[in-house]
């Protein structure tokens, strides 16, 4: 609790020197707090407030009177979760790709007049960039991130392959898919 008033002190008065001000407003200035070890929870619970909300008290001189803490936050389009969790950051991805993904289902991808190998490279160009743009480099990579991203990446797999799931065909495994179209 000390190192986090002498920080905010210490920006708090940098900014000032330069005349400079920062907006404190919710979804602007936020921060991400992790108390560790014994007694973290009483910690955390005793900067709670009414509302439920947790909130860092500002000094004086910062012209607001909280900083409020988020679990997560969204900063130049990466979620960042005070967990490390990887699943937000998944499921925000999954949108995307989606988003793209749905205007294009049935004229390119279930579409004739594009061949197998344009749709796969159609749909890592405009799609599966958007869903595993460095991906790699998350610090934790757990199975529910991985099974998020691999629920779009499968749908539009299967969509490309016409190996729709409950068909009238025998079930087809996602692996077979993937083998099918070389994925």
């Amino acid at each position: 609790d000390r190192a986090i008033e002498q920080l905010i002190d210490a920006l708090v008065e940098t900014f000032s020197e330069y005349q400079l001000r920062i907006n404190w407003s919710p979804g602007k200035t936020e921060a991400l707090l992790a108390y560790r070890g014994r007694h973290a929870h009483k910690k955390l619970d005793a900067r709670r407030h009414e509302d439920g909300s947790i909130r860092i008290k500002l000094p004086t001189k910062a012209g607001a009177e909280f900083l409020h803490v988020v679990t997560s936050y969204v900063h130049l389009g990466s979620d960042t979760a005070a967990n490390a969790s990887t699943i937000c950051e998944a499921q925000r991805r999954s949108r995307k790709a989606m988003s793209a993904y749905a205007p294009l289902v049935t004229d390119v991808f279930g579409g004739a007049e594009f061949t197998t190998w344009q749709k796969i490279s159609l749909a890592w160009s405009l799609v599966f960039s958007r869903l595993l743009f460095n991906a790699h480099i998350w610090s934790t990579f757990n199975g529910q991130s991985v099974k998020v991203l691999e629920i779009v990446q499968t749908r539009v797999l299967r969509r490309i392959a016409t190996k729709r799931r409950g068909g009238e065909e025998p079930q087809v495994t996602d692996f077979s898919v993937r083998e099918l179209l070389r994925q």
